[in-house]
């Protein structure tokens, strides 16, 4: 009964006024038992009220909000924990709306998360919330973006919705430029504006993703990793991609287009990693690594 009387507000609050006809068919219970749920909550102190005759209904009396006793303590406890996991990923949530549930339900409850996208120092905060607000308003916003071949330029789109995917934030977006849905990198986004212009579009369901780019077969990449490099192997590649062998080492067999991106990738290794094929890779890094030497001199 308990979460019949909890859903019966939340219908109301999301709908406003509902008869208890329409009540006792989405709860699959007689309109009699509805009746005896809204006095029930007529009898706690929710101010509710009833207009008989065609157009009326049961609805509540605007302004209200709900009381803490509808919730079950453990449905205190998993808000709680839900806004405190926002709040430990830094989400830029006001610590005071979790310090005023707390007073409410009457909480201490312990920081049982703390993650830390470092990305998403105080120097990218304007930025998340400006786009955050650009979602909630929907308004569009035009920005200067550098793409990963290298080329800029000037965007105007829709922003959707903020997402997290591998180890970065994006904004998913109606790019008006391309005419298509895009994710967008934030570190590549520059100059943000939000403009008076609104839309009404909405965003995809969590499944939908932006068309991929058209695929095409990558060489493969052989790399020897020296056993000092253990952490990075277990956290760039996958089960499948690496291969322990007998001296500590690994085999890692990958396929990345060869380009500029890949060369300092693999630069990054220093010397404790070593291309094995293919060999036109295996020669970029060289000359990048001789060119590199010849820039510091003596």
């Amino acid at each position: 009964m308990q979460e019949r009387l909890f859903g019966i507000l939340h219908l109301l609050v999301l709908r406003g006024r509902m008869t208890t006809a329409e009540l006792a068919a989405h709860f699959e219970v007689s309109s009699r038992t509805i009746r005896r749920d809204i006095d029930a909550l007529c009898r706690s102190g929710v101010p509710l009220y009833a207009e008989r005759g065609r157009g009326g209904g049961v609805q509540l009396v605007d302004g209200y909000v709900l009381d803490r006793s509808l919730l079950s303590r453990q449905e205190q406890v998993d808000l709680l924990a839900a806004l405190q996991s926002l709040a430990a990923a830094r989400y830029p949530l006001d610590g005071a709306v979790l310090d005023k549930l707390r007073a409410l339900f009457g909480a201490r409850e312990a920081p049982w998360i703390d993650v830390d996208f470092s990305d998403w120092s105080n120097l990218h905060r304007s930025l998340f919330l400006d786009l955050r607000r650009a979602i909630l308003e929907r308004r569009v916003v035009a920005f200067t973006y550098f793409n990963a071949r290298g080329e800029v330029r000037a965007r105007t789109a829709e922003p959707l919705q903020l997402r997290f995917k591998g180890r970065a934030w994006y904004l998913l977006a109606h790019c008006r430029t391309a005419q298509d849905l895009r994710l967008f990198k934030l570190t590549r986004m520059e100059g943000v504006q939000l403009l008076e212009e609104r839309f009404t579009r909405s965003a995809p369901p969590q499944a939908d993703e932006p068309p991929p780019l058209p695929e095409f077969e990558a060489p493969e990449t052989v790399l020897r990793v020296d056993a000092s490099l253990t952490y990075r192997v277990l956290d760039e590649f996958e089960p499948g991609q690496r291969q322990r062998q007998p001296d500590g080492s690994f085999l890692v067999r990958v396929r990345y287009p060869v380009d500029a991106w890949l060369v300092g990738y693999l630069l990054s290794f220093g010397p404790e990693a070593e291309v094995l094929e293919p060999p036109g890779l295996r020669e970029a890094v060289r000359e990048a690594l001789q060119k590199t030497a010849d820039r510091y001199g003596k």
